[in-house]
Parts: C-alpha cells; sequence; structure tokens
C-alpha cells in the first residue's frame, strides 16, 4: 500500500497498451481476437458491472464539498477516457493526482482512496500556523497522515475573505485543500480563485479555443457538448476564476517535483506546468519547436504562482491543527447524493455489484470553527517550508517493458531518468507568505492624500517593520522596495491605513516611534507589532479629530 509515485506509475505502465495504430497495438488486437471465447466475454461484462458500479456508486457517495466533489471530477474524467480511448489518453494531471487514486487492472478503472473529510476556518489556521507556540517539523506533521488516506480539507467561509498576493500580481482565495501520503511523499491538490476580470476572461478564453489546434493523438476527444465555455467562477461575493493547483513534495530530500496550475474553462482546462515531460514524445524529445516554446512559456507562467505552491506546503499542517485542538472539533453528518438516488430503479444494478463498504448515505465530518478574525491586523505574513524544486532533469516515458534508470541509476520499467537542465528551468528562491483580510480602503480628501504603511521582510528579525507613506498603492511601494538595491529578501505590507495628509501623519507617528528606529537615516523600527499599530491609530485619529473641528 505505501508505495511511491515511481512504483506505481512503473505498475499501470506495465499493463498499458501499446497507442492505437502502432504495429504493437495491431499484432496484439488480433492475437487477443483469435483467443476470444464465450466464457471469456462473460467474464469481462461482469468486471465492467464492478467496476462500473463502483465508480457510479463513489461518484455518490462524497460528502458535497468543493474539494471531494473535484477528486470526483478527475476520477470520472480519467475513467471516461480510459475506457473510452486507453491508458494513455489519460491527461497529464494525472502524474499527480494518481497518487488519490487506485488503478485496478482487473476492472480497468480508478478507484478513489478512504477519504477522511474536514471542515475548517483558514483565517484560524493562518492565526495559529503564525503563532509561536507551535514545532514546524514536518516529520511531525507528516506523522499526522496516515499513508493512503485521502484527507479533503474545506474552508468553512468565503474565499474572499482571505486572499493571498501572488507574483504575477492578482491574489487567489482558497477553497480547500486534499492530500495523501505515500512514505514521504505527499501529493496535494488545492481548489483557488484568482481575481480578475471575468467576462473579460471568458472573451479570451473563445479566442483561443477558436483559434487553437487538438492536442496532437488526441483529436477524437471531445467535451461534452451541454458543458459551457467560461471562466468559470468560484461561489463567492467576489469575482473568483476557478483554478486547481497539483503538486507533489517528498519530505526524504524536501523537494517539490512537479506543479500544475489548471484554470477552469468550463469544457476542460487551461493548464500551465513546469513538468516538461508533459510535453515531449516517446522519445524524450519535443514533438515540434513551437511545443519547446510552450513549454518554456508555460514554465516562465507557473512562477506567477509560487506563492500558491508555497501556500499548499502549509496545508502539510493541517491534520495536525486538527490535532491540537481535537476538544474543540465537531463531528457533523452530511447526507450524500448516495442517499438521495438509492432507492431509484436505475441505481438497482449499481447496489448490487458494488462492495457495501462504499454503499454511504452519510459522511461524518469533522469540523473547526475557530475564529473568524485576523489577529490584530489586516494582513499578516508568514514563513514558509523549504522544499526545493526539482530542475535537475524529467522523465521519458519508454515503451512498455522497456526498462529505464531513477535518478540514483536504479533499473525501473516503463520510464527512465533524464539528467538535463533545461536554459529556461530554473529554481526560485522561496518566498513568504503575505494573507489579506479586508476590502480595498478609500483615500479620504486632504492636503496630501495617501497610506500609511507597515511592511515587513522575512529575512529581518521576527520585530524589525518599516513605517512609512506612499501616495500610490502600498502593494507598488513594496514591489520597488523589493527590487531596491541594498534591501534584503522581498517586502510585504502587513497592513495600510489611508489618511487625507499622510506627511503629516507619517512625520506624528516617526516621532512617537524614535527610541525604536533602527536606523535614523531609515524608516525600520523594531518593536511589537501591536505597539506600533497602536501608535499609527491613535496619531490617525489624532489627525480626524482635528480635521473635522
Amino acid at each position: 500500500m505505501d508505495t511511491r509515485h515511481k512504483e506505481r506509475m512503473e505498475a499501470i505502465g506495465d499493463v498499458a497498451l501499446p497507442p492505437k495504430g502502432t504495429q504493437s497495438r495491431i499484432l496484439l488486437d488480433r492475437i487477443l481476437e483469435k483467443r476470444s471465447s464465450p466464457e471469456q466475454k462473460k467474464i469481462i461484462k461482469n468486471l465492467w458491472k464492478k467496476a462500473y458500479a463502483i465508480v457510479s456508486c463513489q461518484q455518490l457517495n462524497g460528502a458535497g464539498h468543493e474539494t471531494d466533489q473535484t477528486l470526483r471530477y478527475f476520477q470520472a474524467e480519467y475513467n471516461n477516457r480510459i475506457w473510452a480511448h486507453g491508458l494513455r489518453s489519460i491527461p497529464s494531471t494525472f502524474n499527480v493526482a494518481e497518487a488519490f487514486f487506485q488503478y485496478d487492472p482487473m476492472l480497468n478503472a480508478v478507484i478513489l482512496h478512504e477519504e477522511q473529510n474536514y471542515l475548517f476556518s483558514i483565517v484560524d489556521f493562518v492565526n495559529w500556523y503564525t503563532s509561536q507556540d507551535i514545532d514546524f517539523n514536518l516529520l511531525i506533521a507528516l506523522e499526522s497522515l496516515s499513508p493512503g488516506i485521502i484527507y479533503t480539507d474545506d474552508t468553512l467561509f468565503d474565499p474572499a475573505d482571505l486572499l493571498y498576493g501572488i507574483e504575477k500580481g492578482a491574489e487567489i482565495g482558497v477553497v480547500g485543500f486534499a492530500m495523501v501520503r505515500f512514505g514521504t511523499e505527499i501529493s496535494i491538490l488545492c481548489i483557488a480563485g484568482e481575481t480578475g476580470n471575468l467576462i473579460k476572461k471568458t472573451k479570451e478564453i473563445k479566442r483561443i479555443i477558436s483559434t487553437g489546434n487538438p492536442v496532437q493523438g488526441r483529436e477524437n476527444i471531445r467535451p461534452d457538448p451541454d458543458l459551457i465555455l467560461e471562466a468559470v467562477p468560484l461561489k463567492s461575493k467576489t469575482p473568483l476564476w476557478r483554478l486547481i493547483a497539483l503538486t507533489r513534495f517528498d519530505l526524504k530530500d524536501m523537494s517539490q517535483s512537479v506543479r500544475y496550475v489548471c484554470h477552469d474553462i468550463g469544457t476542460s482546462f487551461f493548464i500551465e506546468t513546469d513538468d516538461p515531460a508533459t510535453f515531449l514524445d516517446m522519445n524524450g524529445m519535443f514533438i515540434k519547436k513551437e511545443i519547446e516554446e510552450h513549454a518554456r512559456q508555460s514554465n516562465e507562467k507557473i512562477r506567477g504562482y509560487n506563492s500558491l505552491f508555497d501556500l499548499c506546503s502549509t496545508s502539510l499542517f493541517l491534520p495536525l491543527y486538527f490535532e491540537t485542538f481535537s476538544e474543540d472539533v465537531v463531528l457533523e453528518r452530511f447526507r450524500t447524493d448516495y442517499a438521495n438516488e438509492m432507492k431509484k430503479v436505475s441505481l438497482q444494478n449499481i447496489k448490487k455489484h458494488a462492495p457495501h463498504a462504499i454503499k454511504q448515505p452519510y459522511r461524518v465530518v469533522s469540523v473547526l470553527r475557530g475564529s473568524e478574525t485576523l489577529t490584530d491586523v489586516s494582513a499578516t505574513i508568514y514563513s514558509i517550508p523549504n522544499f526545493h524544486v526539482e530542475t535537475t532533469g524529467y522523465w521519458r516515458n519508454l515503451e512498455p517493458g522497456k526498462v529505464g534508470t531513477d535518478r540514483s541509476g536504479n533499473p525501473i520499467h516503463g520510464r527512465t531518468w533524464v539528467s538535463k537542465k533545461l536554459s529556461w528551468m530554473e529554481a526560485d528562491e522561496p518566498k513568504a507568505l503575505v494573507a489579506q483580510k479586508g476590502p480595498k480602503k478609500i483615500i479620504p480628501v486632504g492636503p496630501a492624500p495617501g497610506f500609511i504603511y507597515v511592511m515587513r521582510s522575512p529575512v529581518h528579525a521576527r520585530n524589525v517593520f518599516k513605517v512609512g507613506l506612499t501616495k500610490r498603492t502600498t502593494r507598488e511601494r513594496a514591489n520597488d522596495l523589493s527590487s531596491a538595491t541594498g534591501v534584503p529578501g522581498k517586502i510585504y505590507v502587513m497592513n495600510e491605513w489611508a489618511v487625507g495628509d499622510c506627511i503629516s501623519v507619517e512625520k506624528a507617528i516617526h516621532k512617537q516611534l524614535a527610541e525604536y528606529r533602527v536606523d535614523p537615516r531609515r524608516e525600520f523600527f523594531e518593536a511589537p507589532l501591536e505597539h506600533i499599530v497602536s501608535v499609527i491609530e491613535k496619531n490617525i485619529q489624532e489627525y480626524d479629530a482635528k480635521k473635522h473641528k
């Protein structure tokens, strides 16, 4: 049960039929046709009934939350591809998502692993994660995950209540995570939404689809005609374009091997990945020169989501978070679609062939509500586990039965590791995360309208903050500071206040914080954040009082 990714993929590769149209496949089909008998056809028919019953039952037995329903979407998509076009037609996302399923070669189907469902407040998790009371030992987090069990963690509140800035300039809100562990490997699926103009995005999607060409070898695969082509929104008070992030961590060498960002366009996904093997043929070569260029662009684009994958690494501590507050966890029963559908005549054949264990009319979900308010300020910054992205090579698929070698030179079937670093594949420095809560502020009228801000860099001591002003947005100011010579690390906005006279208010604040100033020539202060915030708010209140006299 506790197998690694390469072993599971090797096992699938061993039973995958050669691609249709190849000489190997033609010969195999002839042999199978000659050996076919009524008894064999009966066995195959019964196995098909069982496979269909199990998959259909699992499609109905989820808790009904975004994360477990997304896993079921992938299960349905993968099985439809396998049954209609064969194993080799499975989408590239299977490279990560396979960990959530078990491929049964007898049934020729992917079956969901056992699940445990949780609901939580992401704001409360951030408060706990950024506290000084927890041990960031990833081995402890690893031990809180039982091997082969899917953990789904869905947020209780609107994803727009807590937005994270990402490198490409947009913000993301998180809906939930799913994770599964095998050995020291942990595969993660994250559902999130990205800010943007969805009407404009939909027009762009339709233009791209109308001018694009089908993927080579998959020209016959078509989406359901009832699906709508659009930038699919999340259920939120703020327009957020639904996306799914997939990645795999290995705590043995602290590596992150592949990353996928999948934007939901209704009929399929726009996928960006830094996995070069996605773009290669059986010989490890790019099919066309433009494919290599597309791979390079995809690699660049996915860097704009580094913070999203950093967030995925912090989710490794969610099981530990639930353990810490186990006395506050409430168990709730959620009625499944299976309970609603089980009496229908059309379901009787499914009930007959499906195992009893997956006939679940209810799901018991662990709920931890916690706090809905970020501690002290409208934004908080926190460090993330220091994983490195694997960029020293890539996996190349081999013909069935062929033996290759892994990174260490050990023999494996079906794949081989190519030690090659493409010039455009470069690892990025791990950064800290910024969680932002609250609506955008309107600047009051005054002689010098702008913002007073508190910023921080993760490389500084815990209580060192920059307190200053800007007449632009605080994000623009933070970006300027992050790229300035002599400023170590990236600067993040902790909080901001819109004021009518930012110049006079800043002078008053700096005067009261003078004893905490680190350098008389610079605007850095070493003091508890609570004290800095109280000084800022006191001076803003005094300015407002004078203005309204």
